[in-house]
């Protein structure tokens, strides 16, 4: 849907996406990788979820401070039906073997 963010690991490409309906719980971010930063990319994970803390996770950027990679995303309470109102996180992600892991939200 959109959001796509590429980091090259291990000689691939590492392509996080949101997909879903922003306005409700199917939001999410999935990753995929591909050979070509261009496509195809070949789904993996599911990196971001809803979960008993928030609702639709997504719309999502990776970087790295100090040694440590972290996904920075918006996000909805759980009761909050507003789809316009989202909080800014920021939460570790895990690189092991050169690709990205699910997180839990915090």
């Amino acid at each position: 849907v959109e959001a796509p963010y590429v980091r090259k690991m291990g000689g691939r490409y590492h392509l996080l996406y949101s997909t879903g309906d922003w306005t409700n719980g199917t939001y999410c971010v999935k990753a995929g990788v591909s050979d070509n930063p261009l496509a195809p990319f070949t789904y993996y994970a599911d990196i971001l979820k809803a979960d008993e803390l928030a609702d639709g996770p997504g719309h999502n950027s990776a970087f790295t401070f100090k040694g440590v990679d972290y996904v920075a995303y918006h996000r909805r309470r759980i009761g909050d039906t507003y789809p316009h109102n989202r909080e800014l996180c920021v939460d570790e992600i895990s690189t092991k073997d050169n690709k990205f892991h699910p997180v839990k939200m915090t």
